[in-house]
């Protein structure tokens, strides 16, 4: 692992990285949240660079499906020209999507590391202060706290890397938001574990980060989405007793089993030990809906455009479902510290929603989910169409 000069574990002058490491935990926070990204989203530089002509080819398909949606009725959400995508390594990728995310991630970042802050416990009554191994490993935490996030929030990031086709395999807003990417070695490596067509998945990725770049364009679903997800961070109510139990728990008299200490801060239900309270919990049900609905339409758009072109569409779909099924728990912390249910499950939610609005109001009426704030489902009618489609005719009726 590389780390900055001041950081580096064989760095001799201990001093002076202890005077960095608490004089400034938010740098060492991010600058270890990348470089565990960078590191954990690679295998011995094999991702160092893109092939030119694996790029020219990316290039090319992502232009034939940029083709494809414009020139869609149904689908074509205004300005769907993007340009030459960034045709980039899964490094590239998590460094990129850390610095985008930066600001939300600060947001929660910032909430969870209120967890870390202790009270020294109380005397016994005769004035003895006994040794409190959760207050003494609980100052320490609190120190180190923000760089233990980052830790986290780096190496989640860089898993994610690993397989991600492109920026919105997770749809939240970036600041770059005309910028589109493909992640070159995770389209192939899907491709050849599959037995499938590179040209078939790039074709579907392509599309489908198109269609998700559309919806995010618009302010009005930035927003919907944004919103709940700044309001789950902010809303954070840390249980600091939960995480001094746990240090409690360490064995003073044998401290050369380091794995009692790693086990317990590598445990991601560390940072998330206190119960939701009830603003999360209707934040997270705002921010799964909009990536439910986000997600389904994605995957139609995708899978109605491509079902003509792709040979092996049948074969694609259902791989694409069990490797989500299978990567669901490496990405079950982000999760967590988001406030945002990614898994199978909701992306199934959400498509069975569009696929209802299809079956009663066709194809060309879709676009009217996303006219405006107001005609966004709510999380009782993702689940009943019907519901939906009555609430909005009256709205419409309203105007």
């Amino acid at each position: 692992m590389s780390f900055p000069d001041q950081f580096n574990p064989n760095n001799r002058d201990l001093f002076r990285v202890l005077v960095e490491i608490f004089s400034d935990p938010q740098r060492l926070q991010w600058e270890l949240a990348s470089e565990l990204a960078r590191v954990s989203s690679g295998v011995d530089g094999k991702d160092a660079n893109v092939d030119p002509i694996a790029r020219s080819k990316l290039e090319e398909i992502f232009h034939a499906a940029e083709l494809l949606v414009s020139s869609s009725q149904d689908f074509s959400m205004g300005s769907s020209v993007y340009g030459t995508p960034n045709i980039i390594t899964p490094p590239e990728w998590a460094l990129v999507t850390l610095a985008e995310w930066k600001p939300l991630l600060s947001v929660v970042a910032n909430a969870h590391a209120q967890q870390f802050k202790f009270e020294p416990r109380m005397q016994t009554d005769d004035g003895f202060n006994p040794i409190d191994m959760g207050g003494m490993f609980g100052q320490a935490a609190q120190a180190l706290g923000p760089a233990l996030i980052g830790m986290q929030i780096g190496t989640s990031i860089g898993n994610v890397a690993r397989r991600t086709f492109g920026n919105f395999d997770i749809p939240i807003p970036r600041e770059s938001k005309t910028t589109v990417c493909l992640v070159s070695t995770n389209i192939e490596s899907f491709a050849n574990d599959w037995s499938l067509s590179l040209e078939d998945v790039a074709l579907w990725a392509s599309i489908r980060e198109i269609a998700t770049a559309q919806l995010l364009d618009i302010p009005h679903i930035s927003q919907a989405l944004l919103e709940p997800l700044n309001s789950y961070a902010m809303n954070f109510s840390p249980d600091a007793g939960a995480l001094e139990d746990k240090l409690s728990a360490i064995d003073i008299t044998d401290l050369s089993d380091f794995s009692q200490m790693q086990s317990i801060f590598g445990d991601p239900s560390l940072i998330s030990a206190s119960t939701p309270t009830p603003l999360q919990r209707e934040a997270m049900e705002q921010s799964s809906t909009m990536f439910s609905l986000i997600e389904g339409w994605a995957e139609y758009v995708a899978s109605t455009l491509s079902s003509k072109l792709i040979s092996s569409h049948g074969p694609l779909t259902e791989a694409l479902r069990r490797a989500r099924v299978e990567r669901e728990e490496e990405q079950d912390y982000l999760d967590i510290f988001l406030g945002l249910n990614t898994t199978q499950e909701q992306i199934d939610l959400g498509a069975k929603f569009v696929n209802g609005l299809v079956e009663r109001i066709g194809p060309a009426r879709l676009g009217e989910i996303w006219k405006d704030a107001a005609h966004l489902p709510t999380p009782a009618e993702l689940d009943a169409p019907g519901l939906w489609i009555e609430r909005v005719s009256f709205l419409d009726a309203s105007y």
